[in-house]
């Protein structure tokens, strides 16, 4: 993968996660299913607002922006693991059952991870691609 294509595909991973986070918020709201002020903060700034930070700042700063990709979606990564699929209670995917917006939680949970992992993968690999590039110039 060239250089290029790691800064496009960054770019596209933190805007389809963005959706998602989107997608997921709704259903959240849908289920009742609410969150601490902590939690909220965490949400908004590590798992909303730092990965598109990242996706603006790609194209001008790649190494700050393949950073933040990869420390917000790692941080995203955990945090969702953790609360979607590791400890017990109402945000958990295997708790959710027969109720309306159930599955739609459920599988934006999951592609939350998804896009996640892949996110951490492509800040990592832009990051190193990037200090070689300026290593170079």
């Amino acid at each position: 993968m060239s250089y290029d294509q790691v800064v496009r595909s960054g770019i596209g991973i933190a805007m389809a996660h963005g959706a998602i986070v989107g997608i997921h918020g709704l259903s959240h709201a849908r289920l009742g299913i609410g969150v601490t002020q902590g939690q909220a903060i965490y949400i908004a700034v590590i798992i909303f607002i730092a990965p598109l930070v990242a996706a603006v700042s790609l194209r001008r700063a790649a190494v700050a922006g393949f950073l933040i990709l990869m420390l917000s979606m790692f941080g995203a990564l955990v945090f969702g693991l953790t609360y979607h699929f590791i400890l017990p209670g109402p945000d958990n995917v295997f708790e959710v059952h027969h109720r309306a917006w159930a599955m739609l939680f459920q599988f934006s949970a999951l592609f939350l991870a998804l896009t996640e992992a892949a996110g951490t993968a492509l800040g990592a690999t832009g990051l190193l691609l990037s200090i070689r590039k300026s290593r170079r110039a």
